[in-house]
C-alpha cells in the first residue's frame, strides 16, 4: 500500500463511516484496534519482561505489528487500522494528553525538585544545549530533502524546529520506563524524572512561543500577543477556579476518605475545558494541563481521589496506547532508499551523541559520579512527546513531505529500541554488584534528605506519627514521608497480601470496607496535617495477616528507600490510671519480625502521656517542647543521637543530651573483662563484646560526640549534660530525677554488653525489643509522663552507597 495513499485514507475513512450512517460501527472497530493493542503488547510483554525490558518497549513492538510496518499492509486490515491513528491522536489525543500531563504534574515530587533545582536544570540544559548546536549543521544538510516551501521563513522554521526537537526529552516514557525498573524512588531515577519534566516543559514553552511567532505572520502582531495574553490568563483563572473548587469539595466531604465520581467529574471539566480552549486557539495545552496539576491542592481528599481515580487508566490505557501510537506511524519499510536510511541514521546520531555528551558534560561539573551520569545520560537520551506534537501541528504538516516524517518517526521508535537495552544491562550490572542497603545517617550528611516510613495501625497511632513527623522538620531538614496504615487481613483470603486503594462512591463504603471508620480518621488527620504545616504525606494502605505483615513494611521501606521505620508499641496508656494495656499482641510480633528484617534504622514510638492536658508530646501546644536523648554509647546511640539532631532544628523544640558515663575510669574495663568470659546465652543471641571491639566502640562515641557538639551544643541548639553513675540502681535513680521533666525522651536500643551500667536491667526486661533503657522508661512501672522513642540502626550498614540505583 503506498504510503501517501494511505495518509489519506487515514483522513478520509471517518467521514465515509458517517456519510454511511455507521456510526456505530466506527466506535466498535475503534474498540477492536484498542483491545488488539492492549492484547499484543500484554503478549509481547510476557516474552520481554524476564529479559528485563520495560512494558512501553512491548507496547511500542505492538504498535510497529499493527502499524504501517506491519498488519496495516494487509489489504482489509489496512482499512480498518488507520482509524487508529485519526481517532486516537486526533480525538482522543486532547483527554489523553490532557489527564496524563496532569496526573504527572499532580504526583511531581514538589519539595525535591524545589531542593534539586540546581543540579537538575544543569543536568537537563546540557544534553538539550548540545544537541540544539549540532541540530544547526545538520539542519542545513537534511534541509533540501525535506523538499519544503521556498518562502524566506521556511529554512528558520525547519532549523528551530529540528533544534527544538533534538534538545526534548520525553518525560512520559522516561517516567514510565524508571517506575517498571523500580528506579522513581533512587537518587539517580528521581533526578532523571524531574530533569525530564524540566526539559520537557521548557521545550513546549518554546514550542508555544514559536506558535505565538507563526500566528504573528499570519494575523499580525497584536492578535498574536492578545491571543497568547489570553492564554496565560486562562491558564491563571483555572488554577484559581480550581483552588476554590477544591477547597469546596473538601468541605462537603469532611467524613469521607474520598470524593465522589460526579464531584471528580466537576474537577475534569475544569481541566480538559482548559485543554480544548487552548487547542482550539493552536496552542498545545500540554504545558498547562502540567501546570494545572502542579498547582492542584495536596491537602485533602480531592488530590488523594484524582491520584487513585486517574491512574489506573493512564497507567494501563492511556500509556499503552500513546506508546504503540509512536511504533504505529513508523513505516520502516520505506527505508529502502539510502537517502532515507542515512536521514534515520543522521537524526539517530545527532539524539544520541548530542544528549549523551551533554548530559555527561553536565554530570562532570556537578561532580556526579560516571555511573550514575552514564544511567542519567541514557535515561535522557528517550524522545518521543514533542515530535509527535509537533509532527502533527498544523503549520509543519503542509511544508514536510511524508518521507522525513516517517523518517522522525523511524528515529523515534528506533532510539528507544536501542537505548532500553542499555539501561536495562547498565541497571542489572549496578545491582549486582550493590544492592540496597540503608546506611546509618551518622555516616551522611546532616543535610542529607530523610525519607520515612511510619507505620500506624489505629487513628491515635497516626495522631501520634504526624507528630514525629512534623518535629523532624526543622528549616534546613529535607524529608520525605509515607504513612502506611497496616489493616489486618482476616477470613479465606488471609494466605495473600493486598495493597489497598479505594475509590467507592457510597459512604457506607468507606466505613465497611479494609479499615473502616480508622481508615477515615487517619485520612483526616493527615488531611489535616498537611493544611496546617505544608508538609505533603504519602497514605499507603497494607492490608495482610499479622503473619506476613512485616514482609508488607519492610518491602515497602526497601522500594522506598526508607532512612527509617517508625512502629507503634503494642501497648497502649489508659487514660484512668495511665498503666499500660496490650492494644494487639499482633502488633507486637510484627514489631519483633520488622527489627530483625528492615532494610534500614526502626524506632518504636511508645505513646505515654500525649493524651494528657499538658503533658506529653505535641507541638500545636505554644510552650516549647523538651526533649531529651539518653546517651550510653554504641551504634544505636549514635543513630538515636542524629535523629535527635534532626528534632533539635525545629524552632519549637529544645533538645537535651544526657550522656551517662562511669563514676570510675577503671570501672567499664573490669566490669567488661568479667562479660568477655562469660559464655552468651543471652535471649538476643548477640556476642558480648571484647574488651578491643568495647575500646573501638568507646572511640567512635568519642569521635561522634566531639563533632556533635562542635555543631550543635556550642551554637547554642543543644544542651549537653553528662550524668556520671556507678552501676544499674544509680542509672535509674538518675533517669528518675528527669521523669517528669521532658515530653519525648529518644533512647538507643543498645546492644548486650555494650554499657555495662546499664545491663543488669536486663533481668527486668519485659519487652526485649525495645532494649535495657528503653524497656524501663516503657514500663507501667515507670512514672515517665512523656513518650518514648526507642531506636535501633541497621545492623549492617553497607558504606560504599554511594551508587543509589537499586
Amino acid at each position: 500500500m503506498n504510503f501517501d495513499r494511505s495518509m489519506e485514507m487515514v483522513t478520509a475513512t471517518p467521514e465515509k463511516l458517517k456519510c454511511e450512517g455507521a456510526q456505530i460501527s466506527y466506535f466498535l472497530i475503534l474498540a477492536s484496534v484498542l483491545v488488539c493493542i492492549l492484547l499484543l503488547s500484554h503478549v509481547f510483554h510476557l516474552f520481554l519482561k524476564p529479559l528485563g525490558q520495560p512494558e512501553p518497549i512491548a507496547q511500542i513492538l505492538a504498535g510497529l505489528v499493527l502499524g504501517w510496518s506491519g498488519l496495516n499492509r494487509v489489504p482489509f486490515i489496512g482499512s480498518l487500522f488507520p482509524l487508529l491513528a485519526d481517532v486516537q491522536y486526533r480525538h482522543l489525543s486532547i483527554l489523553s494528553r490532557t489527564i496524563f500531563m496532569f496526573l504527572i504534574g499532580l504526583e511531581m515530587d514538589v519539595p525535591y525538585t524545589l531542593r534539586s533545582l540546581r543540579i537538575s536544570s544543569t543536568v537537563a540544559s546540557g544534553g538539550a544545549l548540545l544537541c540544539s548546536i549540532l541540530a544547526v549543521p545538520i539542519c542545513q544538510l537534511i534541509y533540501p530533502y525535506i523538499q519544503a516551501d521556498h518562502n524566506p521563513g521556511s529554512r528558520s522554521n525547519f532549523t528551530l524546529t529540528l533544534m527544538l526537537i533534538a534538545a526534548s526529552a520525553s518525560s512520559p516514557l522516561i517516567i514510565r520506563i524508571a517506575d517498571d525498573m523500580k528506579l522513581s524512588t533512587s537518587d539517580v531515577g528521581r533526578l532523571a524524572i524531574t530533569a525530564s519534566l524540566l526539559n520537557d516543559i521548557s521545550c513546549l514553552f518554546w514550542a508555544g512561543f514559536r506558535i505565538t511567532l507563526w500566528r504573528t505572520g499570519i494575523m499580525g502582531p497584536w492578535k498574536a500577543s492578545v491571543g497568547a495574553t489570553f492564554c496565560f490568563i486562562l491558564l491563571v483563572v483555572a488554577i484559581f477556579l480550581n483552588k476554590g473548587l477544591v477547597r469546596w469539595l473538601n468541605g462537603r466531604n469532611l467524613h469521607r476518605q474520598y470524593l465522589k465520581n460526579m464531584e471528580v467529574a466537576y474537577i475534569l471539566v475544569v481541566l480538559i475545558g482548559l485543554a480544548v480552549l487552548l487547542e482550539w486557539m493552536d496552542y498545545v495545552g500540554d504545558a498547562a494541563c502540567f501546570f494545572l496539576g502542579l498547582m492542584f491542592p495536596r491537602e485533602g481528599k480531592s488530590a488523594r481521589t484524582l491520584s487513585h481515580k486517574l491512574a489506573y487508566p493512564v497507567y494501563n490505557i492511556i500509556f499503552p496506547l500513546y506508546f504503540a501510537y509512536m511504533g504505529f506511524q513508523a513505516d520502516v519499510t520505506r527505508l529502502k532508499n539510502l537517502p532515507d536510511f542515512i536521514m534515520v541514521i543522521v537524526l539517530l546520531s545527532l539524539n544520541i551523541v548530542g544528549k549523551m555528551g551533554g548530559t555527561l558534560g553536565a554530570c562532570y561539573f556537578l561532580k556526579i559520579p560516571l555511573n550514575e551520569g552514564l544511567l542519567l545520560a541514557l535515561l535522557l537520551s528517550f524522545n518521543g512527546n514533542l515530535e509527535l506534537l509537533v509532527l502533527n501541528s498544523k503549520f509543519n504538516k503542509k511544508t514536510w513531505n511524508a518521507a522525513f516524517t516517517n523518517g522522525l518517526n523511524v528515529t523515534m521508535v528506533v532510539n528507544t529500541l536501542l537505548v532500553s537495552p542499555a539501561v536495562t544491562f547498565f541497571v542489572r550490572r549496578a545491582r549486582r554488584a550493590t544492592t540496597f542497603k540503608h546506611v546509618g545517617l551518622d555516616w551522611q550528611k546532616p543535610d542529607s534528605e530523610l525519607r520515612i516510613l511510619a507505620c500506624v495501625h489505629g487513628p491515635r497511632h497516626g495522631f501520634n506519627m504526624t507528630g514525629i513527623i512534623d518535629a523532624l522538620t526543622g528549616p534546613n531538614n529535607a524529608i520525605t514521608p509515607y504513612v502506611m496504615h497496616l489493616v489486618e487481613l482476616t477470613g479465606r483470603n488471609k494466605g495473600y497480601v493486598l495493597y489497598y486503594t479505594r475509590d467507592e462512591n457510597d459512604v457506607s463504603n468507606d466505613d465497611n470496607h479494609y479499615g473502616g471508620n480508622e481508615a477515615v480518621e487517619i485520612s483526616q488527620n493527615i488531611d489535616t496535617f498537611t493544611a496546617e504545616t505544608g508538609i505533603t504525606v504519602h497514605l499507603i494502605t497494607a492490608v495482610s495477616p499479622y503473619d506476613t505483615m512485616h514482609e508488607d513494611v519492610c518491602s515497602g521501606a526497601e522500594y522506598l528507600r526508607a532512612s527509617i521505620i517508625f512502629l507503634p508499641f503494642h501497648k497502649t496508656q489508659r487514660l484512668m490510671d495511665g498503666k499500660m494495656e496490650i492494644d494487639k499482641e499482633g502488633i507486637r510480633t510484627t514489631n519483633q519480625r520488622v527489627l530483625s528484617h528492615a532494610p534500614c534504622s526502626v524506632g518504636i514510638l511508645v505513646d505515654k502521656g500525649l493524651y494528657v492536658e499538658d503533658v506529653g508530646f505535641n507541638l500545636d501546644d505554644a510552650k516549647r517542647q523538651q526533649i531529651a536523648m539518653l546517651f550510653f554509647g554504641g551504634p544505636d546511640d549514635r543513630e538515636a543521637l542524629t535523629y535527635g539532631s534532626r528534632f533539635a532544628t525545629h524552632p519549637k523544640v529544645h533538645l537535651t543530651v544526657f550522656r551517662f558515663l562511669p563514676t570510675d575510669k577503671n570501672y567499664q574495663v573490669e566490669t567488661q573483662s568479667k562479660f568477655s568470659s562469660r559464655s552468651n546465652n543471652d535471649n538476643e543471641g548477640e556476642v558480648v563484646m571484647s574488651i578491643p571491639i568495647q575500646e573501638m566502640e568507646n572511640d567512635a562515641d568519642q569521635v561522634f560526640l566531639s563533632s556533635f557538639c562542635r555543631r550543635y551544643v556550642t551554637t547554642g541548639e543543644v544542651e549537653y549534660v553528662e550524668e556520671y553513675v556507678g552501676n544499674m540502681q544509680e542509672t535509674v535513680a538518675a533517669l528518675r530525677t528527669i521523669s517528669d521533666m521532658f515530653s519525648l525522651f529518644i533512647v538507643g536500643k543498645g546492644r548486650s554488653g555494650v554499657c555495662p551500667f546499664t545491663t543488669g536491667m536486663r533481668d527486668l526486661k519485659e519487652c526485649p525489643e525495645l532494649g535495657e533503657v528503653g524497656d524501663l522508661l516503657a514500663s507501667s512501672d515507670f512514672s515517665v509522663t512523656g513518650s518514648v522513642l526507642i531506636i535501633q540502626q541497621h545492623r549492617e550498614p553497607r558504606k560504599d552507597a554511594e551508587f543509589s540505583i537499586g
